[in-house]
């Protein structure tokens, strides 16, 4: 298994839903029953807990009042990528063979999924 703490190439292996989120388990599933699966990779936890702890943001959502939600999501949305997140996409990206500017899906998913 290729990864990091912070991104880990999705394969044969099984990961745990926790790190990387029910869908991306379960895509790690079905490559090793040998189903059709995409190459892909995930971001892990690891990743949004270090952009949370960077930004002072509550981990949990039950931690979030809605009336804190839109200061929230504006402070994500111009926040820097941390270096260290960005390298490990870019090489993540690299593993598959891939360079930026290329296009790809990106599926969200929550660790309870």
């Amino acid at each position: 298994m290729h990864s990091t703490s912070l991104a880990c190439q999705l394969n044969r292996d099984s990961l745990p839903p926790e790190l990387i989120g029910g869908k991306a388990a379960s895509l790690t599933r079905l490559r090793a029953m040998d189903a059709p699966v995409p190459p892909a990779f995930a971001v892990t936890t690891e990743a949004y807990r270090l952009q949370t702890s960077r930004l002072g943001i509550p981990q949990r959502a039950s931690a979030v009042a809605d009336a804190e939600l839109a200061d929230i999501r504006a402070r994500i949305s111009a926040a820097p990528l941390p270096e260290e997140i960005a390298s490990a996409i870019a090489e993540s990206l690299g593993a598959l063979g891939m360079t930026s500017g290329v296009e790809l899906a990106v599926r969200s998913s929550a660790t309870t999924e």
